[in-house]
């Protein structure tokens, strides 16, 4: 009976622990969404419009280049005719949307359909900016500053949240391993009491990664004597004797590094394995754009380490996903591997933490340790 009201129990906790971060990341995909609504209600037709009057001029540049030759009859103002048809024919295709990347982009039947302009809203958000795709009105761009303003924060609070709950995750598997695959045998606990002030225990244990402290509530000023008879299993202190005798109250207090690493301990995930998780991530998404996009690999791989760590060049960009409208998986492989580096920050950053405090303890017993034997040898 007891377990089949449990289950309900665990069932209503786990869905109010994970609807905070599930509604974040549902208002994340429905911002990326009425952004791109925004953008391409206001960017969609000026910029189908300037596409248009570019082919047009070039179309027309390049019958005038036609005729010219067919008429050409060596002559000076031919010369000179020519010169300038050249000149004009330069400024054609040095216009901003021939740029590397961004013409073969707006080939594409509707550059800023709803999925471009989503996987443009991601990229400016996340501060990739590749470049490729641009507003090229005034109203376009107050809206990327007061759109981004907000979608910023947002994007970096999102990989905060769900890079630490993959942290967590991750050390729970490394926990899992290795007490699964790594066990040498139980060792006895021994646990010291240390008492300051009067009215804090620190409980230090073989076993444990951190010092458990507690708060103690003084009974006349005999706790310390107490407790140092407790810590030795003694029942001579005539305060913890007796049945209704009054006891001192121990309540425990989160520690320090309790609050760095929670329950889970992410520093137990070591910095090689935090590593290759990254190498993974970087090598499958190059191999996936490499078929997706005909790159050699050397270029896929160069292109998802410039995306993933927000550097965002756009000297490559995914040109078949513009012309094929696969935006979504781009955009999901890269809205996950942002919080996938996240997580690996997460586990680097604890790891980091866990092993400066261990070489301060470390360094302050061997301080202790050095001043007890200086007092030793003075009092010697």
């Amino acid at each position: 009976m007891a377990t089949t009201t449990s289950t309900p129990t665990r069932t209503s906790t786990l869905i109010k622990l994970s609807l905070p971060h599930v509604a974040l990341v549902l208002f994340y995909f429905l911002y990326l969404f009425v952004g791109s609504l925004i953008f391409h209600a206001i960017e969609s037709e000026p910029q189908r419009q300037s596409l248009k009057d570019v082919k047009e001029a070039e179309d027309k540049k390049r019958t005038e280049i036609q005729q010219f030759f067919v008429n050409y009859t060596g002559s000076d103002s031919d010369e000179v005719l020519l010169q300038e048809l050249l000149d004009e024919l330069v400024e054609i295709v040095t216009h901003r949307d021939w740029i590397a990347g961004r013409f073969d982009v707006f080939e594409s039947p509707n550059p800023w359909g709803i999925p471009s302009a989503m996987l443009f809203c991601m990229t400016t958000i996340t501060t990739i900016g590749y470049g490729d795709l641009v507003p090229g009105t005034t109203g376009g761009r107050i809206v990327v500053i007061l759109y981004s303003c907000i979608g910023v924060p947002l994007s970096f609070l999102l990989f905060a949240d769900i890079g630490g709950l993959l942290a967590r995750l991750a050390s729970r598997i490394a926990s899992f391993i290795r007490k699964r695959f790594c066990r040498t045998g139980k060792v006895p606990s021994r646990k010291s009491i240390n008492i300051s002030n009067g009215n804090v225990l620190t409980v230090e244990s073989d076993q444990g990664t951190d010092n458990d402290v507690f708060a103690l509530e003084p009974i006349e000023g005999k706790n310390e004597k107490c407790f140092q008879q407790v810590s030795r299993n003694s029942s001579s202190c005539p305060e913890v004797k007796g049945g209704n005798q009054l006891r001192p109250s121990i309540t425990k207090q989160q520690s320090y590094l309790a609050n760095v690493s929670e329950e889970d301990n992410a520093g137990n995930v070591p910095f090689v394995v935090v590593i290759l998780l990254m190498l993974t991530y970087l090598c499958v998404g190059a191999a996936s754009f490499s078929i997706a996009e005909g790159w050699n690999y050397f270029e896929a791989f160069y292109f998802t380490f410039i995306t993933l760590t927000t550097i965002g060049f756009g000297d490559i960009v995914p040109t078949k996903h513009f012309e094929n409208n696969t935006y979504f998986p781009c955009l999901l492989y890269t809205l996950v591997g942002l919080c996938y580096i996240s997580m690996c920050v997460t586990l680097l950053q604890a790891r980091f933490i866990k092993v400066i405090t261990s070489v301060v303890n470390n360094m302050h017993t061997l301080v202790n340790k050095c001043q007890n034997l200086e007092n030793k040898s003075n009092t010697v």
